[in-house]
């Protein structure tokens, strides 16, 4: 989906995903590193991935974000979406942080964190939720401390899963940094 939404803090930023992006997210999915706890999919051609941006910018459910950082490293190191946005709420997913000098920094997290700030004042959403893994630790911690809480667990397909959830009330109380950012 086209869109415009946009939200900076600190040395991190997040924007709409544009064709100059692509490439470095087939790349990414491609690593079996980067997206053991994704959807699993098979090898991704650039021919491929060119459909699938042409297919994002006519949805109007999916709103993506390249995730960048800006004083370091000046480039994209990431992505992170919303959607199935509801009555008052959205899904958080699809995220990636691909590029290996970014890992481990806490620049996913404030990606994620810029992300769940736009639904929450510019897109109207009341609550947040999310997807993982039980077995992706990382994320789990990385949900914990932007502030999701654990709704549910289930299995999907044979893997152990977590549903969370994130109120606006308690992310800004939490986070109050965040809300000037958008």
């Amino acid at each position: 989906m086209d869109h415009t939404y946009e939200a900076r803090f600190q040395n991190i930023a997040i924007r709409p995903l544009n064709h100059a992006d692509i490439e470095n997210l087939r790349v990414w999915r491609n690593n079996a590193e980067n997206s053991r706890y994704l959807s699993p999919i098979e090898f991704i051609s650039t021919e491929q991935q060119e459909e699938w941006f042409g297919r994002y910018l006519e949805e109007t459910g999916t709103l993506t974000f390249a995730i960048e950082e800006t004083a370091e490293l000046g480039r994209m190191i990431g992505s992170v979406s919303l959607y199935n946005f509801r009555e008052a709420s959205a899904e958080c997913g699809r995220i990636m942080v691909g590029d290996p000098l970014a890992r481990g920094r806490g620049w996913g997290r404030m990606g994620i964190s810029l992300c769940v700030a736009v639904a929450f004042a510019r897109l109207s959403c009341e609550q947040v939720d999310l997807h993982v893994q039980k077995a992706n630790l990382a994320a789990l911690k990385t949900y914990s401390r932007i502030g999701f809480r654990t709704d549910g667990e289930y299995s999907e397909g044979g893997i152990s899963m977590c549903h969370m959830v994130l109120a606006k009330e308690d992310f800004f109380a939490a986070h109050s940094e965040y809300r000037a950012c958008v």
